[in-house]
């Protein structure tokens, strides 16, 4: 009978909206985003570029992943070793150019990169080494958490935190003190054991909680400023066996479930999705909990995604439709768990690259944003959430629930053991569009702060120094820090220019 109704749903998608809607909205990326501001700066022929420097590009503009901050920048330069970054520190010191670090690029809001800087391409200085033994990771910044995963399924070993996509780098990840699936573990600055940072003048520091503790408090979660991020090591743990559990539930009974949930200790990880289907919107919510068996899985290579296409168009047909968002709601909740298959290891479930987020749509772009509660104050805030964002027709794509620690660092999003709402909303690359997102961020700012709550920074730069200072009280000890570190001011980028120079 499932089968049958999804064929029949499919059928009868394809006769309302047609054969090339389907393959729109379902199709492969063939670039990335790139649509605004509308700024032009040329490349130059790279034979024009100092040849002791890995340069793969010169001038030209650079964008993040939401194709909505070009900036014209200096140059790129592909890092691949702790001398091209030698390299490039002192040939920016003699040219009189700042410094931006970039990875993947999945911070909205240019603090990887700004107007006329040398961005250094850290995606290429990746190696990494396991002490099996101690389940100790040597990893340096460049590395993606996909290979990480698919480095450390042989050890039948695994993360402790990562986001929940595995496409960040790791010095991207330690830079915004990423969360993820581990309730019990909360960001990624709880399993640093170390790490080393280059400063502005080349020379390197090792930081732990035990050496260098003030500089570690600010480079980890410190978007890239205080230094460059060569590599840490990493706790890890057993790559033990999971299964699913999925529970349909009235979103007012969310705290008592998520009570039940982390007083259990064989559940080791968990997320909520709140509905975006209008007839429920943010009423319903399913929660994903995953608990440990007793088992043994083979030890296989890890699997890639299935159904990229299909959940692409279920996921895209809901970006101006109510019948879609209506219809995707449906399948997350009927159909989605047809298309699974439990136990899974925890290396499996972390590898998750959501390809089927990126798409093909024209002049149109997601972008997250992410709000800290304390827990009795979610129900509060997950009203107001739903006012706003209806107010303000904000296109929402996705909402969910996650659970985040106190980490002990000067930028520390969370005061205590708090839940992050993470928002996914979609719009139109169109300056009507584009307030309505920095008014629903600005408003939801003010919402989570009067609840006692914060915001996360990683994402569009629409909030005020005053909401910075609120949210993280420590923001301007981390600015002096910034300044004693880096005398100069080499290391910047759009965000440190906007907020900190106020």
């Amino acid at each position: 009978m499932p089968v049958l109704i999804i064929l029949l749903v499919i059928a009868l998608i394809l006769v309302i909206l047609g054969i090339r809607k389907i393959y729109y909205l379902s199709s492969d990326p063939t670039t990335e985003k790139d649509f605004f501001p509308p700024i032009h700066h040329e490349s130059k022929p790279l034979n024009e570029a100092p040849a002791q420097l890995p340069f793969s590009q010169l001038g030209g503009t650079i964008n993040d992943v939401t194709g909505v901050n070009r900036t014209s920048i200096y140059g790129i330069l592909q890092i691949k070793s702790e001398d091209d970054l030698r390299n490039a520190l002192q040939f920016a010191r003699q040219q009189k150019l700042t410094v931006s670090i970039a990875g993947a690029k999945h911070s909205m809001g240019s603090q990887e990169f700004a107007t006329d800087t040398l961005v250094l391409d850290m995606r290429g200085f990746n190696q990494m080494s396991v002490d099996a033994k101690s389940k100790i990771l040597t990893v340096q910044s460049g590395a993606i958490w996909h290979h990480i995963l698919e480095y450390l399924n042989p050890y039948t070993l695994s993360i402790e935190a990562m986001q929940s996509f595995d496409l960040p780098t790791v010095g991207g990840t330690i830079s915004v003190n990423a969360h993820g699936l581990d309730h019990r573990i909360g960001g990624i600055a709880s399993t640093i054991q170390s790490l080393r940072l280059m400063l502005a003048d080349g020379s390197i520091r090792t930081l732990s909680r035990q050496e260098n503790d003030e500089l570690f408090q600010a480079a980890v979660g410190g978007y890239g400023l205080l230094g460059i991020i060569l590599d840490t090591q990493l706790t890890l743990m057993d790559n033990l066996a999971y299964t699913e559990v999925r529970t349909i539930m009235k979103t007012q009974d969310f705290p008592s479930a998520y009570a039940r949930i982390v007083s259990d200790p064989s559940y080791h990880m968990f997320y909520a999705r709140l509905s975006d289907a209008p007839s429920s919107f943010l009423k319903e919510t399913i929660i994903y909990a995953y608990k440990v068996v007793d088992q043994t899985l083979p030890l296989e290579p890890l699997k890639p995604e299935n159904f990229v296409q299909l959940t692409r168009f279920v996921f895209n047909l809901g970006r101006k439709s109510y019948v879609g968002r209506e219809i995707k709601w449906w399948a997350e909740k009927n159909i989605q768990p047809l298309l699974e298959k439990y136990p899974q290891t925890r290396n499996q479930i972390m590898y998750r690259s959501y390809a089927y987020l990126k798409n093909n749509l024209q002049n149109n772009t997601d972008v997250l944003q992410e709000y800290f509660l304390p827990t009795e104050q979610i129900l509060a805030f997950i009203q107001g959430l739903g006012d706003i964002l209806q107010r303000l027709a904000v296109v929402t794509r996705n909402v969910e629930i996650r659970s985040v620690h106190n980490e002990n660092i000067l930028l520390d999003y969370a005061k205590a053991d708090w839940l992050g709402v993470v928002l996914y909303l979609n719009f139109d690359v169109t300056e009507q569009d584009m307030r309505k997102i920095r008014e629903a961020h600005s408003e939801l700012i003010d919402l989570a702060q009067s609840l006692g709550g914060s915001f996360y920074l990683p994402y569009q730069l629409s909030a005020t120094r005053a909401q910075i200072d609120n949210s993280y009280p420590e923001f301007g000890r981390f600015l002096e820090l910034k300044k004693q570190y880096d005398v100069d001011l080499l290391f910047t980028s759009k965000f440190y220019q906007k907020y900190g120079t106020m």
